[in-house]
């Protein structure tokens, strides 16, 4: 999570306080996972987002979802959360922060929770870090605990994705070139 805004001091749950308070929250996106190559293909030539092509499984223990990622046969890691009691989560945004063509980005994601429930309980939800892959040796590294302090889970939701909010030449030109293609593709 990060602290937004950035002036002001950031002492440890301030960010998360906030975030929750203000149904608003900021992550920074290093590596996106995505499972189709039109979604990889579509995101990083089109919007530049560092997504990578991965399998992603999810199966359901006793009482709780299970999610493991992995790229070419490789663990990159498993999150496990508890199934939550849920109710209506309602409307919230997404500000995902990354680095693009050279500059900071931002791209938000409005979400409508249908369900979502929370927990404040230590350990809530768990991460596991692969052991070989470069994406997990990373993750491990910066891992202050792989116990959540806060967690959230949400069976259901639906969201919009919106472009990116710096058009940079890069962008446009790639927008531009998207539209011709789907004018092309209509007239034919």
């Amino acid at each position: 999570m990060l602290n937004d805004p950035t002036h002001v001091a950031n002492p440890p749950g301030r960010a998360l306080l906030s975030a929750h308070r203000r149904r608003q929250s900021h992550t920074f996106v290093r590596h996106l996972p995505v499972t189709t190559e039109i979604a990889r293909v579509i995101g990083t030539r089109f919007y530049g987002f560092p997504k990578f092509l991965a399998v992603v499984e999810f199966t359901d223990e006793e009482t709780r979802r299970v999610c493991r990622l992995e790229e070419g046969g490789e663990h990159i890691l498993t999150l496990a959360a508890d199934r939550l009691p849920t109710s209506p989560g309602g409307e919230c945004q997404y500000f995902h922060h990354l680095w693009m063509q050279r500059q900071p980005q931002l791209a938000e994601i409005r979400a409508n929770n249908l369900e979502l429930g929370a927990s404040l309980r230590p350990g809530a939800a768990t991460l596991t870090p692969g052991e070989h892959h470069p994406i997990a040796a990373e993750l491990d590294r910066m891992l202050l605990s792989k116990r959540s302090l806060y967690s959230e889970y949400t069976p259901s939701s639906e969201g919009i994705l919106f472009a990116p909010q710096h058009l940079t030449p890069i962008v446009l030109e790639r927008m531009r070139d998207a539209r011709e293609a789907a004018r092309t593709a209509v007239s034919t």
